[in-house]
């Protein structure tokens, strides 16, 4: 109810307040449960005009996905100080990168994605006629959507665009309907596991003008030593193991001491 809303708001006000040098509290409803997809579209259609130089755009449980919320602290200085190159214009802040891919796999996930939901989120997203198969390895990114994103990214689209993908994933039910080839139907399963933007988590990096296979934190020449030197995964550690670079192999048996 807007009573409950009132006083909720007014706790978040409280506990946030002294905190930032300004805090809104923004309520966004969905048609059927769109979780971040609606709340960072809603701020991006929002504030379009009047954009800060970066925004970090975070889940209210940003510490499950960022173990050393250093990366997400210092990266946060950084920007506000203007420390970040200005080819630093996106970079995802949470652990778990996700290589798609289906090689020598008979049994695979993404190939059941590829074969009907994958590819209609991502036409529908961006108007395109084409998309890129996860079975394929097409894809890369991290999982989560925790990330930093300059201003000049996000204005890469114009605003219509995240209109568009606001309407699609979030004021209007149409992410689910498109789930389901026949009909207007919202599987339960589906709005219980916010199956579309749970798919859309593999998209952002495209959407702010990354390439589409965004490689490990570590590899990326955009990125500033101080965002590659925490928070690698141990995946990484045995990739490194047959590389030939000693310092970037030192980084990851670091981080990995740290998170032992």
């Amino acid at each position: 109810t807007d009573q409950e809303r009132d006083v909720e708001r007014r706790r978040l006000l409280k506990d946030w307040s002294e905190y930032f040098e300004s805090v809104v509290v923004r309520y966004v409803d969905d048609a059927v449960r769109a979780d971040d997809c609606s709340a960072y579209l809603q701020y991006i259609v929002d504030y379009y005009g009047d954009l800060p130089e970066f925004t970090i755009f975070l889940h209210a449980d940003a510490p499950e996905h960022i173990p050393s919320l250093e990366l997400l602290t210092d990266t946060a200085f950084a920007a506000s100080r203007h420390f970040l190159h200005e080819e630093t214009g996106f970079a995802h802040l949470s652990h778990n990168h996700v290589l798609h891919g289906c090689e020598g796999r008979v049994k695979c996930e993404a190939k059941e994605l590829d074969g009907y939901e994958f590819p209609t989120l991502w036409k529908q997203v961006f108007g395109s006629s084409i998309a890129p198969s996860l079975a394929a390895g097409e894809l890369a990114a991290y999982c989560c959507v925790q990330f930093l994103v300059r201003n000049d990214r996000i204005r890469l689209r114009p605003l219509d665009f995240y209109a568009r993908a606001l309407a699609y994933l979030g004021s209007t039910p149409e992410s689910y309907y498109r789930l389901f080839p026949v009909g207007k139907v919202v599987r339960m399963g589906d709005a219980l596991g916010r199956t579309p933007c749970q798919l859309s988590m593999y998209i952002w990096h495209a959407m702010f003008g990354e390439p589409l296979r965004l490689p490990r934190r570590q590899h990326d020449v955009n990125l500033p030593l101080f965002m590659k030197v925490v928070n690698i995964e141990v995946e990484a550690l045995g990739e490194e193991m047959d590389g030939n670079d000693p310092i970037i192999d030192q980084m990851v048996h670091t981080s990995f001491e740290q998170q032992s």
